[in-house]
């Protein structure tokens, strides 16, 4: 969560855009969660736990 950073803090802090964004995701399956938060994006760069376990 969080791809419009450094964009989102224009209009609030960051733990306000993370509170709304944890909100929101808590209405979807897990599934949408894991898909949301991050896996959206590790399927569609490539990203594997091999190579990103441990960096930031």
């Amino acid at each position: 969560m969080g791809s419009d950073w450094p964009v989102c803090l224009l209009a609030s802090e960051y733990a306000q855009w993370f509170d709304l964004l944890d909100r929101y995701a808590e209405k979807l399956t897990e599934h949408e969660r894991d898909q949301f938060c991050g896996e959206t994006a590790i399927r569609v760069y490539h990203l594997n736990n091999e190579n990103t376990q441990g960096r930031p």
